[in-house]
C-alpha cells in the first residue's frame, strides 16, 4: 500500500482544480430543463412586465404574463451560434410563433438551456431575425432570459 505524503497533496490539488474547471467550463448551453422560470432580464431593459413566467414541459412552453397565456410546440435545432459567450456555441430549438414579453417582441423565437457558468439557472429566448454574429457576446440583438424558481439566486 502506498502511503500519501505532504508534497503529493499539492499535484492531487492541482489535479482537482483542473477536473472542477473543465466540469465547469460549458462549452454551449446544456438542455432546456422542464420546470417553472419567471422572467429575469431581456435586452430591452426596462420593459420587464412583473408576473411574466414560462413553464417548460417535454416539447411545450407556455409563457404567461399580465396580457395572459401563450402555449408554444417546441420544434427542431436551429444552426449554432454563440449562446454562452465567450465561445461557448451551441444550437437553440425553435418556438412555433412569435412571443411578446412586454414590450419586447420576439418574431421567430428558439430556446436554450442554462450555461453553466452564472446563477441563477436560466432559460434564454431569442430572436432568430437578430442574429448578429458576434463572438464574444450573445449572437443576437433580441432576447429574454428567464430563472428557475425556487433557485435561491432567482
Amino acid at each position: 500500500m502506498r502511503r500519501t505524503t505532504w508534497r503529493h497533496l499539492p499535484v492531487a490539488g492541482l489535479v482537482l482544480f483542473a477536473t472542477l474547471a473543465l466540469v465547469g467550463c460549458q462549452a454551449g448551453p446544456q438542455q432546456v430543463q422542464p420546470g417553472s422560470y419567471r422572467l429575469y432580464a431581456t435586452s430591452a431593459g426596462a420593459t420587464v412586465p412583473q408576473g411574466t413566467s414560462l413553464d417548460v414541459a417535454t416539447g411545450t412552453v407556455a409563457l404567461t404574463s399580465p396580457a395572459g397565456r401563450t402555449d408554444f410546440v417546441v420544434g427542431g435545432d436551429v444552426p449554432e451560434a454563440v449562446l454562452c459567450p465567450p465561445s461557448g456555441n451551441g444550437k437553440a430549438r425553435t418556438l412555433d410563433k412569435a412571443m411578446a414579453v412586454g414590450d419586447l417582441t420576439l418574431a421567430r423565437p428558439a430556446i436554450f438551456g442554462d450555461c453553466g457558468s452564472t446563477r441563477p439557472v436560466r432559460v434564454t429566448v431569442v430572436d432568430l431575425d437578430t442574429r448578429t454574429g458576434a463572438r464574444n457576446t450573445i449572437g443576437f440583438r433580441s432576447w429574454a432570459e428567464f430563472c428557475r424558481v425556487g433557485d435561491a439566486d432567482c
